[in-house]
């Protein structure tokens, strides 16, 4: 008798343990779906603000009247407010300062620029590289010292068409020109 006790007795906790197990695997299985529907909540209550912001557009710089204008260059600084550069007859930058545009003529020589490159330091610092169409130079400006100062990086032969500009996390800067950005350069 004792023998068939023990052994009803191991039955139940073998199956009392097998219930155990099947328990804190649907409980596993309720926690995650729980989860799944919070996410789910959260996105239906974010989502629909996110997908209602719309794209704006307006015209940044409307008055002047541009012949040959070339290519626009974007930055975003730390505000995350938009800086644009371009030019034409004269390299010309703006900025949105959070309430209005704001508006530069940075280089008014007699020069056709093409090719405008522009980005922005972690002090709010403007870095624009660009090329001097009718003299063929790489020129650089920036608005560091507060006010615009413009340097011809390189005047050798037709260098510098395609510029860039880039700022790494110490504020370093560097360059890049050509097509296929074979040459480096630092202002």
């Amino acid at each position: 008798m004792k023998r068939g006790v023990r052994n009803m007795r191991s039955l139940f906790l073998a199956e009392n343990r097998k219930v155990k197990i099947a328990n804190s695997r649907l409980r596993l299985k309720l926690e995650t779906i729980a989860l799944m529907l919070f996410c789910l909540a959260a996105l239906m209550i974010v989502l629909p603000s996110v997908s209602n912001a719309a794209w704006t557009t307006e015209a940044v710089d409307a008055p002047k009247l541009f012949s040959g204008l070339s290519e626009r260059a974007l930055a975003i600084d730390g505000f995350n407010q938009p800086h644009i550069v371009y030019g034409s007859d004269n390299l010309y930058y703006a900025h949105f300062d959070g309430t209005q545009w704001q508006y530069d003529v940075v280089d008014s020589s007699e020069q056709r620029v093409l090719n405008a490159s522009i980005a922005v330091d972690s002090t709010d610092k403007v870095h624009i590289s660009y090329y001097d169409d009718t003299n063929s130079d790489l020129k650089y400006a920036t608005n560091a010292s507060g006010s615009w100062q413009t340097v011809t990086v390189d005047s050798t032969l037709n260098v510098g068409e395609f510029p860039s500009i880039v700022i790494d996390s110490k504020d370093r800067k560097s360059g890049r020109v050509g097509k296929e950005c074979r040459s480096r350069w630092s202002p």
